[in-house]
């Protein structure tokens, strides 16, 4: 096999890496996170912000899985994900930008325990979503963990 061919199946498989994570993120159900956080079906805005962090997060649980099983590409296949081509509308150019922000935010907070620890990034997913109080805080944010480490391995299993 030539150089060039070798060259030509390695961006065919990392363009099904975005594809298959592309449609793994839009058919992804929330459900049981907003559940665990209180959010319930009526409360519109709450939900909205809920579902952009979840996302983000999600997004962040891919980077990570990337990072174990393309270390050499995880880089440059996180940034081709998060930029999407020449956006013309401004209010989409900048919710785009804010959500690759939030992106990079939780993909900094997971990089720093790998996949052994989960519960930092759900405390600051519970920051985020506004539950204070420590109660809550402990309660929610260790569901949240053990739910985004079930995430993880879904991801995980079917990045390729």
């Amino acid at each position: 096999m030539s150089q060039v061919e070798k060259e030509t199946d390695s961006a065919e498989m990392h363009q099904e890496v975005l594809d298959r994570f592309t449609g793994m993120l839009s058919n992804v159900n929330f459900n049981a996170q907003l559940t665990i956080l209180g959010i319930g079906r009526l409360q519109f805005s709450r939900r909205k912000s809920a579902l952009k962090e979840l996302r983000a997060m999600y997004v962040g649980l891919w980077k990570l899985a990337l990072n174990r099983s393309f270390p050499d590409k995880s880089i440059e296949l996180f940034e081709k994900f998060l930029d999407p081509g020449e956006v013309h509308s401004k209010k989409k150019r900048i919710k785009l930008e804010a959500f690759r922000e939030l992106c990079k935010e939780y993909v900094k907070i997971l990089e720093v325990e790998g996949d052994t620890n989960f519960i930092n990034v759900a405390i600051l997913l519970c920051q985020h979503l506004g539950r204070t109080t420590q109660q809550d805080l402990r309660a929610i944010s260790l569901q949240l963990a053990l739910d985004m480490r079930s995430m993880y391995h879904h991801i995980f299993e079917r990045l390729i």
